[in-house]
Parts: C-alpha cells; structure tokens; sequence
C-alpha cells in the first residue's frame, strides 16, 4: 500500500547541525521529511489518529500542536506543519513546514531545537 502525502514541499532546508545529527545518526533525512508529509507526525502525533472536538471544528483552532497540523490541512488554512522525531543516536529533530494555499507553496526546513 502506498503512503498518502497530506501536502509537498517545493522548497528544503536542512541545516548543518541537522545534516551532522543524520551523519552521526547513519540515518537519511528524505526518510523522515517523508513520514511528516504523510501524517506520521513523530512525538506530535498521527493524522489518522487524531480526533477533532466540535468546537475545534468550527472555530479551526486548538492549543494542541498535532490538531493544529491536521486543522491546517483539513482546512487548507495557512500556517505551520510541525513534526519532532528522536533518531536512532537519540538525537531530537524538528521538521516545519510552512504553507501558503493562496500562493500554492510550502517551504520545509528539518532543524534541531537547539537551532530554534
């Protein structure tokens, strides 16, 4: 069965501290950027698990990151995508990616949190 990817990126960023972590780690970065374009949020969470309140709904918003990813993509608002993975070497990344529905693009960028 082959993943659904939610959105693309046309734009990636990575940066040398994170490109260092994927070295160390001999782990690949595209294998990561693609479990975020999937839903496969890490430590934030699955698209397909989550579940929306009635409230959340209607008003497209939510102080939790994982329902906000899936608000912004369900309702194709602009806005931020946020993935936190641990690799294997227990190193911990970030992957953002911003959207702009309007201008149809997105710009990815895989980073620590050391970096943000």
């Amino acid at each position: 069965m082959s993943k659904v990817y939610h959105f693309s990126s046309e734009k990636l960023s990575v940066t040398k501290q994170a490109m260092q972590a994927f070295y160390e780690s001999k782990e690949d970065f595209f294998d990561y950027l693609k479990r975020h374009q999937s839903g496969d949020w890490g430590e934030v969470g699955n698209y397909e698990e989550i579940r929306l309140s009635k409230d959340e709904i209607q008003t497209g918003m939510s102080n939790n990151t994982a329902k906000l990813n899936l608000l912004q993509i369900k309702n194709k608002q602009n806005g931020s995508i946020m993935s936190i993975y641990k690799l294997r070497n227990g190193t911990k990344i970030w992957i953002v990616t911003c959207l702009d529905f309007l201008a149809d693009q997105a710009y990815t960028t895989i980073f620590l949190p050391s970096e943000y």
